[in-house]
């Protein structure tokens, strides 16, 4: 249910919260372990858990073996791209199973934040935290949408060698089965990550636009304690992706690499999951480096509101209310991969750069090789 809550932009029937603080009690309700329901549960199993890592672990093994008795390099293609998406998909298990509790405490933090700014939020305010749940609901629509097609499209590929003996039938469903697990927790991890950014974003501006005004001392420190629950939450979601962060990115790099290579150079038609998985970089890594980027500009400008306020009509505890503000937002926020930096508006750049200059070698060695 937590899927159509998103899907119809409500949280709690009584409708009586606001927008993004509905929108974050559904991601709330989606991944939190104590949510009852039989549903539930199984999405749950399948995002991340003892019985989903043996399944994807199995596949992998399983992929391996086919790359190691393909006898050439044509036919270990299409399982190397399989397994490199398994590998990455793998990673995301890792994440739900042993860090699940830093994305329901980040879930618990932007929605407790939300709650409170909404509850005294002027016209104004309240439509742009309702633009920002607006947003928040199409990314989770978006990404629900292609997980579909993705796991349609890698499905295809095992569906096609079809049910010859029993023993071709049970590694069909096997290696389906696999590839649901993969795909769904891989394409639940990534828009929770981009919607907790963008709310964190969104409550950020607000506390500055609030903290521009003469508010007096309970204001300003209800807006110390508002922006020192984001500086929390985030780093909850730093902590949630950890050292796998760049394990999960891997298949968002190398497979369109490898796609790319197959579309281009092959003597014949390309399968569905190697067009599919040609443009995934910009639907992985690109959305990441905005948000990462935005998250940084809307972080680091608190500060700023905090020294452009009145700062000479305020008496002398709102005034260390402002510098402690200060002090804490010195160091704006970021989405950072362990052993590789930022992801922000410059590596996206430098991405790009690196995969048009590929894709440009791929070409010239395609047409010389005609």
């Amino acid at each position: 249910m937590g899927v159509l809550d998103m899907l119809r932009g409500r949280g709690v029937p009584n409708g009586d919260e606001g927008p993004l603080r509905s929108v974050m009690g559904a991601w709330q309700r989606e991944i939190s372990s104590g949510t009852p329901g039989i549903g539930r549960l199984l999405l749950r199993t399948m995002q991340g858990s003892r019985i989903s890592m043996i399944i994807s672990l199995g596949y992998q093994i399983f992929l391996l073996s086919n790359i190691a008795f393909s006898g050439s390099l044509e036919n270990a293609k299409t399982p190397f791209r399989l397994f490199s998406g398994a590998y990455s998909t793998q990673a995301a298990q890792f994440i739900f199973f042993l860090h699940r509790h830093h994305a329901e405490e980040a879930l618990r933090i932007t929605r407790c934040v939300a709650e409170d700014l909404e509850k005294t939020a002027d016209e104004e305010t309240k439509v742009r935290l309702r633009r920002a749940a607006r947003l928040i609901r199409i990314i989770k629509i978006f990404f629900l949408i292609h997980m579909l097609n993705a796991t349609f499209s890698v499905c295809m590929t095992p569906l096609s060698m079809g049910f010859d003996s029993w023993l071709i039938a049970a590694k069909v469903v096997f290696m389906c089965i696999g590839m649901v697990v993969c795909c769904w927790a891989y394409y639940t991890l990534l828009p929770l990550m981009l919607c907790v950014h963008l709310a964190c974003c969104a409550l950020y501006r607000e506390v500055g636009q609030r903290l521009q005004a003469h508010i007096g001392l309970a204001e300003v420190s209800r807006c110390a304690r508002l922006h020192s629950s984001l500086k929390e939450a985030e780093r909850h979601m730093d902590s949630l992706v950890g050292m796998y962060f760049p394990h999960y990115l891997l298949v968002a790099i190398l497979l369109p690499l490898l796609s790319i290579a197959e579309v281009l150079t092959s003597d014949v038609q390309a399968d569905m999951y190697a067009l599919s998985t040609v443009p995934i970089v910009f639907i992985i890594i690109v959305p990441q480096c905005l948000v990462g980027q935005y998250l940084e500009d809307c972080s680091g400008a608190v500060p700023q509101s905090c020294y452009f306020g009145p700062w000479l009509e305020e008496d002398r505890e709102s005034r260390r209310g402002r510098l402690l503000v200060m002090k804490l937002g010195a160091r704006p926020d970021f989405v950072r991969v362990q052993g590789m930096g930022r992801l922000n508006r410059a590596a996206c750049a430098s991405i790009l750069r690196s995969w048009c200059g590929y894709l440009q070698v791929v070409v010239r060695f395609s047409n010389n090789s005609q």
